[in-house]
């Protein structure tokens, strides 16, 4: 399948639409939208530690 749409660009509209989303499920108060735990340093670093592999493997 074969489209003249930029991949950068469809991306960034997606990263877009989730952020509004997400923001507007923040800012509305819902209970869904926070977070149960707190984040720490073990959470944030499983989190870059992923991120990271999947930087490289990409």
């Amino acid at each position: 399948m074969q489209t003249n749409i930029d991949p950068v660009a469809a991306s960034a509209i997606r990263m877009i639409t989730a952020f509004v989303a997400h923001s507007l499920f923040l800012f509305t108060g819902a209970k869904h939208a926070k977070s149960l735990n707190p984040i720490n340093w073990s959470i944030f670093g499983i989190t870059a530690l992923n991120g990271f592999l999947a930087w490289q493997l990409a």
